[in-house]
């Protein structure tokens, strides 16, 4: 048995690895119950903050995400110290150890998250930056229900193709997302499916079916509407019955056509008419998280051929 007073050797690197794997178990390597412990339980406990307050918004899910990282940072650091020292010996007294790991911690956190949880958070170009959750099958394959993504706000005004959050005149306070489809100026036609803008029809080609995922049966199609860097892939659901038209219209200054990407089962311009570009919010950028991890990274403004294979090789909860 050791004195109490005499320095223990321990491995640092071992300390280190034993904590950032599990929060505080390098601290019980190195003989400290009590910071052992109270690694351990800090986890929960912004779990527990995460669910209750913060998993509610996707900037709070990262926030709480980074609060955990940067906490497991700080004590993987305090293991690797300890261990340096010797359990009986360490860079500040003990009675200030305790405070001093778990302020910082605290305090790294409520900054963090400070920053990531700001609704408008700003880059240096000035374009304001915010993250959404689609909760509908509207914008079906290029957003899917509970992925998350990126709009920046402030940016130049929004163009044909370009997917948009905006409010319509009549729920200034909800957000919807659609594609723009036309712009001020452009003769637009939405009938039995084909879309015709000023006077050309865009090219419509059949890609593959659209899958359920739960029974494996074919519930429509995705094609591929527009050619080059104009062109998407949009669904049509034959389970949904028939999709409505567009009548023939001029669109008309400062007002924008919107239509769902998967134009069965989305409510758009064409039930409520057109957009006032003012209550565009902003355009979407990126997929910045999904329960597809294939998704993560997706870019919102291009389709191309990758995209396609993913598309038609995946599978869609379409009745969750």
């Amino acid at each position: 048995m050791s004195d109490p007073g005499q320095t223990v050797k321990r491995h640092s690197w071992l300390a280190a690895l034993l904590t950032f794997v599990v929060p505080g178990l390098g601290q019980l390597y190195l003989g400290r119950r009590a910071w052992a412990a109270t690694f351990l339980l800090v986890p929960f406990a912004l779990l527990a903050a995460g669910i209750m307050y913060s998993f509610a918004v996707f900037s709070g899910y990262v926030a709480t995400i980074a609060a955990a990282v940067l906490f497991n940072i700080t004590i993987t650091a305090n293991a690797w110290i300890a261990a340096r020292a010797g359990v009986e010996r360490t860079l500040v007294p003990r009675w200030f150890e305790y405070p001093l790991f778990l302020s910082a911690a605290i305090v790294l956190t409520i900054v963090v998250g400070d920053f990531l949880t700001n609704p408008n958070v700003q880059s240096p170009t000035g374009v304001r930056y915010r993250a959404y959750v689609a909760v509908s099958h509207s914008m079906v394959p290029s957003l899917l229900p509970g992925d998350y993504f990126v709009i920046a706000r402030g940016a130049v005004a929004p163009v044909r193709d370009q997917i948009v959050a905006y409010h319509w005149r009549d729920k200034p306070k909800t957000t919807y997302v659609h594609r723009v489809v036309a712009v001020a100026g452009d003769a637009i036609d939405f009938t039995d499916g084909k879309l015709t803008l000023n006077n050309a029809v865009l090219a419509h080609r059949r890609l593959c079916a659209l899958v359920d995922k739960q029974d494996g049966v074919s519930l429509g199609d995705f094609v591929e509407e527009g050619a080059g860097t104009s062109r998407r892939v949009v669904g049509y659901m034959s389970v949904a019955g028939d999709h409505q038209d567009l009548s023939s219209m001029v669109v008309p200054p400062g007002e924008l056509v919107v239509l769902g990407d998967d134009r069965s089962v989305s409510l758009d311009s064409r039930q409520r008419g057109t957009v006032s570009a003012k209550d565009v919010v902003g355009v979407a950028l990126y997929v910045v998280w999904s329960q597809d991890w294939s998704r993560i990274g997706l870019r919102l403004d291009e389709t191309n051929d990758a995209d396609e294979k993913r598309i038609c090789a995946a599978k869609y909860n379409i009745f969750d």
